[in-house]
Order: structure tokens, then sequence, then C-alpha cells
């Protein structure tokens, strides 16, 4: 590059357009082939909206420089700004063949081929571009969004964890760094992000919280009240699309069937819907209730569960203490993903027999734990699983006695299924 042309270059990048274009066109007075003069040109009048007169000038400069391959990329990125998407294909295929190990190639043609839904080919081209640069950013996002289209939805929640996880990390919720790295199995990482995110924040109770699932330090008995509260602020509005679209949440319906299997409609239970959330467990189970009362710690929820009408009282409350002011009064008490907020189930399942009347039923659902000793474990999710020998034991130990324990699919994580397990048992009726 001559000085001249080293100078106006200077001076574009600088931002003085009409300094560079005098000085460009100087240059090309002098030397109507400086294929440098020409290129910067073109790209300088493609920043002034003249898109005619560059295309023009880059096709020029690529003639008098055939075998450089970023220029043939400005002539692209030019073209697709247009529209011109064939054309813009074209010139980066060009360069590829010129510099086939250059990653940001790969990622331009990919993103004609989606423009083009073309998605086959972009998901081809993208992979090479992440071959070649593995922590390429705008290339995993892609990706990410081409899988996505596919309908490989899970394979697309890995490479957005993967694009988000990369710096920077300026603006970046602590919080979803943590979500990210558990997603890619990165449980360590998790931990470290949420020890951050709580030096930041000592009392901040998610943090606390999601820091002892990944780390397996400092483990609660269960999730604590201002955790539970925290978790549902502000997501209440579009909770149930999220739960029962998004995720294919089964828990009030298998609620439901398993009423279905021990009650007839019209039976006229009273009924404790027990963490009612928006209440999508009382509009399954109406028809079996003479009288519904749904307690929850999120005042968010429950507004939301007041809506639908179904609910003749609605207590904010943390359960086990609510329950156990409650003594003989129901005739069912349910919980559907309730108890991923405990551990030890010991307490509660106490307080529930002495909630309901004799042969009272409580039907319940569990995320599946086959692995910890104890029975229960916090997974790195942040909720708690329960195994089903320790289920029977504790049901047994607090006065019930098993109808039934299927294992099912509670819901949908990462588009792979929750293995849970829904359970109806009765109180014995020796208790009284």
């Amino acid at each position: 590059m001559n000085f001249m042309v080293s100078s106006a270059f200077e001076l574009h990048c600088k931002g003085d357009l009409d300094g560079a274009e005098a000085l460009y066109r100087q240059v090309l007075a002098e030397s109507p082939d400086s294929p440098e003069g020409i290129h910067w040109l073109g790209v300088l009048l493609h920043q002034r909206g003249e898109a005619a007169a560059a295309i023009d000038l880059l096709e020029r400069s690529i003639e008098l420089a055939p075998d450089n391959a970023a220029w043939r990329n400005d002539l692209g990125n030019v073209l697709t700004e247009q529209g011109l998407l064939p054309e813009a294909g074209e010139a980066f295929l060009s360069a590829i063949r010129i510099d086939p190990n250059d990653g940001n190639l790969w990622n331009n043609l990919a993103s004609v081929y989606q423009r083009q839904e073309l998605l086959d080919s972009a998901a081809s081209a993208l992979e090479q571009a992440i071959l070649l640069k593995p922590d390429f950013a705008a290339a995993l996002q892609n990706y990410a969004e081409v899988l996505a289209s596919l309908g490989r939805e899970s394979e697309a929640a890995d490479y957005y964890c993967q694009a988000f996880v990369l710096p920077p990390y300026d603006g970046k919720s602590k919080k979803m760094l943590g979500i990210a790295h558990y997603k890619l199995g990165r449980i360590d990482q998790a931990a470290e992000i949420y020890r951050l995110w709580l030096a930041e924040d000592p009392d901040n109770p998610e943090a606390v919280h999601l820091l002892a699932a990944c780390s397996g330090e400092n483990v609660p008995a269960r999730a604590s009240d201002a955790y539970v509260e925290t978790l549902f602020t502000g997501v209440s509005g579009h909770f149930d699309s999220k739960l029962v679209d998004s995720l294919g949440y089964n828990g009030p319906a298998l609620v439901e069937a398993a009423l279905s299997r021990v009650a007839e409609p019209g039976q006229n239970l009273r009924t404790l819907d027990a963490g009612c959330g928006t209440g999508l467990v009382g509009l399954r189970i109406k028809p079996y209730i003479s009288h519904l009362t749904g307690v929850d710690l999120s005042l968010s929820m429950m507004t939301h569960a007041k809506n639908t009408g179904v609910y003749d009282e609605l207590v904010h409350e943390e359960l086990t203490r609510y329950l156990a002011t409650q003594n003989d009064r129901f005739d069912l008490v349910t919980m559907a993903d309730t108890l991923i907020y405990f551990g030890p189930l010991e307490r509660l399942f106490l307080a529930t027999a002495g909630a309901l009347h004799a042969s009272g039923l409580l039907i319940f659902t569990v995320e599946d734990e086959e692995r910890s000793p104890e029975g229960f474990s916090l997974a790195p999710s942040g909720r708690y699983r329960h195994g089903r020998d320790y289920i029977l034991n504790v049901l047994s130990a607090s006065g019930f006695a098993l109808l039934g324990l299927e294992p099912v699919v509670l819901r949908q994580e990462w588009d792979a299924p929750v293995a849970g397990l829904v359970v109806t048992a009765r109180k014995s009726s020796l208790l009284g």
C-alpha cells in the first residue's frame, strides 16, 4: 500500500470519510488501476450507502487482485446487505477456495445459506467454521439457531450455552452463566460462577442455593423461603406457558390421573393443593372437590391461582408450618412439583398425615433419585430428587399405606426427559 493510500486508509479508519474519499480519488486519478485505492474507495462508498458504485469497485479490485480472499469477503458482505444472496454466496465460496482455513468465511457463507433457508448447507458451513475456531462465538450462536430451526432443540441448547459462556462477561447474568455451564455438564465451573455471584451479592438466596447445588457444600434441608419466593418473582405471568408448552410439564395431568384411580368426580373432597403455584393442579382436579385451599410461598404465583376462580382459600405460608396447624382438616393433599424444594421429607409427611382425616389421600410427584445413599439429593439444577425406597420408608414411618407408585416423565429439560414418580398413598385409619 503506497503512502497516499495509507494516509487515506488512516483517515478512513478515524471516520473522516470526506478526507479519505478525496485522497482515494486522488490516488486513482494518478494510478487508475491501484487495487488498494479501488477496493477501499468501494468500501467507503458502501458506508455512504452508494451500494451499486461500491459493488462495481469491489469487483474491479478483485479482478486486479484475484488471490485476495479478504476482499472477496468484503464483496460478499456488501452483496449480503443488498439482499443479493446467490451472488454473496459465490463471493464467499470464492474466498474459501483461496483460504479454506478461515472460519470467518465459513460463518459468513452460512449466514447467506440461513437467509436462503438452506439450513443443511448452513449447518455444514458452520460445522466447518467451528472446527477451525472452536471458540468462535458468532458461529456457535448461528449454529444453535440453525439446529433449532431443524428441530434439533437439545443440540441447539448446547451450542447456545457454549456461545454464552465465552468472554466477554460484562453484562451477562451470573445466574445464566452458571446455568449454561450446568447444561454443558461443567458443574465445577458453574459452582465457581455462583461463588463469584455470592461474593458480589452475599445475601442473594439464589446464589446461596445454586452454589450448594453445584458444589455439594452447605446443602440445606430444604430450599429457603427466600429462594423459592425469589425464584418465582417476575416469572409468574408466563410460568404456565413456559412449563407446559416449552417443557412439556405433566405434573397436573399425572396428579389428576392418579386421583381418578382412587376417587370419583363429585366426591366432594376437602382438598389442599400444596405448592399451588398458578393453579394448574386446581384446574384439573376441581370436579372431585367441595372446598379447595391453595398454599404457596410466592405471592405473585398465587395472584394467578386466584384468577383461575377454582380456589376457595389461598394461603401465603411455608408448607410444613402451615400443615402443622391444620389438624384433621383435609380429605386430600396434592403436591405436584412441590417436593423438589425439600430434601428430607420426614417432618413434611408427618405434618401432612396430621392435616388429613382418617383414610385421607396424599398424591404427589418427585424427581427420581436412585444413586444417593441418603435416598435424596440436591441436584445441580437446584431441585431435590428422591428415591423410591426412601419414599416408601418415609410414607410408612409417617402412617401412610401405599396405593400406587408409578415411574413417569415429569417434564423435558433441555429436550431430555426428567424421570420422576407419581405416588398415591392413604393415611392409615389406625392413626385416626
